[in-house]
């Protein structure tokens, strides 16, 4: 198996867990909504929308 293909089995794994447990978070999260307060995690998604490769 290359490390390619390896590496995106582990994202896809890591994705499917992040998935899962925000589910998880939202269906136990009920009134917390309506508190003031700040999150207790620091968890940040960053998407990129460039081009990748070298020459266009």
């Amino acid at each position: 198996m290359s490390n390619s293909t390896t590496l995106q089995k582990e994202t896809s794994k890591v994705h499917q867990e992040v998935i899962e447990a925000n589910q998880k978070y939202v269906s136990e999260f009920g009134k917390r909504g309506e508190l003031a307060l700040p999150p207790a995690r620091s968890f940040t998604i960053l998407t990129c929308m460039g081009r990748s490769s070298g020459s266009g």
